[in-house]
């Protein structure tokens, strides 16, 4: 694995748990739930959206032409409005 696959990889390893940290006890107030479950149902929820936002960057991207950055930016806007959000409420700190 090169440096930069490492520093990504922690990078969004850290981004993913300070997102976590953060609904749970200020988003969502739901630190007075186990977290263990919590966290389960958020890596479930993270997962599929690394996939949602990959294919929505390969149908909007390299199926529609339109620009990277663009396309990246519209696909995970409305991943995180129709997607992650609606879960995390719902069903990860529920």
């Amino acid at each position: 694995m090169t440096v930069t696959a490492r520093t990504t990889a922690l990078g969004a390893s850290a981004g993913g748990v300070t997102n976590f940290l953060l609904g749970r006890r200020w988003i969502f107030r739901a630190h007075e739930s186990a977290a263990g479950p919590q966290a389960l149902r958020y890596a479930l929820v993270s997962a599929a959206s690394a996939g949602w936002n990959a294919l929505g960057e390969w149908l909007v991207h390299d199926r529609l032409g339109v620009q990277y950055l663009l396309a990246r930016a519209l696909v995970a806007f409305v991943v995180s409005l129709a997607w992650n959000f609606p879960l995390q409420r719902h069903f990860v700190f529920r």
